[in-house]
């Protein structure tokens, strides 16, 4: 070679390296490995395209990434993936794609189920069977926790109908609220633009609401809270302001609003139940009757109106008498001369919402009652006394 220096030539239409003693006599020159010279090569194209098709071949690759994901902790998670290599293996490992340090035991197939209870992040590495590796993409499982709830929302303090009521909710880990009306859960009834931590309504009418607080983890819902509007409420109505003492009367009050529930009292005392009407029994001049009517957790009071009692007629008792297959029915008392007039009602004492007429034929248990009208000079009032009940047959 002499001290020629290296240099490339033209042989034909291609070129080969012409070896000098620069680098010949380098310590890293080994003639086996050499550039091939043009009489040497035997390969043409094809040979070439073989080659790298069959190296491409042998290499795995992956066709579906393992995916990561936003669970709550210990929450089951199947993670896979896929390469399109025959014959290809599976080697499963924590960490980031390409650290080994932490195979996974008997994770060699294409899926793996984890339940973490901390953020972890998965990789597989998937060989050939000529022996070449491929990593997958990182897939890290984020544990995450759902909203909490410390505070559920508050019955907002009522208003008067037309006004805005404000509610809130006090929400640890929460990135997004919504706001319903109605039941916790029922979500049919969307507020607009009520999308924070609180909720300002204006409204006519007494209703429920409650929120619906998410993260990426999931969603919580509060419990639901009263909007309450005062119901308006009329005096009340009475069937009469005198009667004889330890006889029914009839109260009605009349209510405006929605949701509306109702709370008798007879001289303080709670009487009767949830009903726009009472029957109650009056066994004293001056006693008062009201009614509390509610909304929510909105009160309003009436009026008390209240009751004279007047000399009515002793009455001994209720008399039967056969009619065929029916029954005719009948009062004693101490001055008949004094009876204006007598009306029968079936049902409870003190509910004249069915009146009857003599004979009655009842065909099952059914009670009966009289109401006895008298003039009471001294009052000058036209004054009634109830019988007790009678049950026939």
């Amino acid at each position: 070679m002499g001290d020629k220096l290296s240099r490339a030539v033209q042989v034909g239409e291609f070129y080969e390296l012409e070896v000098g003693a620069d680098i010949a006599a380098s310590p890293r020159f080994n003639e086996d490995i050499a550039p091939t010279r043009v009489a040497q090569r035997t390969w043409n194209t094809w040979h070439i395209a073989a080659l790298w098709v069959g190296m491409s071949v042998c290499v795995p690759t992956f066709t579906q990434q393992p995916q990561g994901t936003t669970v709550p902790p210990g929450t089951p998670v199947t993670l896979t993936a896929a390469a399109n290599t025959a014959g290809v293996t599976y080697q499963w490992y924590t960490g980031n794609s390409g650290n080994t340090a932490s195979p996974i035991s008997g994770a060699t197939g294409t899926s793996i189920n984890v339940a973490p209870t901390s953020t972890t992040s998965y990789w597989v590495r998937a060989w050939s069977t000529c022996s070449r590796g491929t990593d997958s993409s990182t897939a890290t499982v984020t544990i995450c926790t759902n909203p909490v709830i410390s505070r559920q929302p508050y019955n907002a303090t009522p208003i008067n109908p037309g006004w805005a009521a404000t509610t809130d909710v006090i929400v640890s880990n929460a990135t997004s609220y919504q706001w319903y009306r109605g039941e916790s859960g029922d979500t049919s009834s969307p507020i607009s633009g009520a999308t924070s931590s609180s909720v300002t309504y204006s409204t006519f009418n007494t209703l429920r609401v409650w929120v619906r607080v998410t993260n990426a983890c999931g969603s919580v819902n509060s419990n639901a809270a009263w909007l309450s509007v005062y119901p308006g409420v009329n005096p009340p109505t009475q069937n009469t302001t005198s009667l004889a003492a330890g006889s029914m009367a009839t109260v009605t009050v009349s209510a405006t609003g929605t949701l509306l529930h109702y709370a008798w009292h007879l001289n303080g005392v709670s009487v009767g139940t949830d009903s726009p009407t009472l029957n109650v029994q009056i066994d004293s001049a001056g006693s008062g009757v009201s009614c509390d009517v509610s909304s929510g957790i909105a009160t309003s009071h009436s009026q008390i109106v209240y009751f004279d009692t007047c000399n009515g007629l002793y009455i001994y008792g209720v008399n039967v008498y056969p009619s065929g297959s029916c029954k005719v029915l009948d009062v004693s008392v101490n001055s008949p001369q004094w009876v204006q007039s007598v009306d029968w009602f079936q049902g409870p004492r003190g509910d004249t919402s069915h009146p009857v007429n003599m004979p009655v034929c009842p065909t099952s248990s059914t009670q009966y009652w009289a109401r006895v009208h008298n003039w009471d000079d001294p009052t000058q009032t036209s004054c009634y006394t109830d019988t007790q009940t009678v049950t026939l047959p």
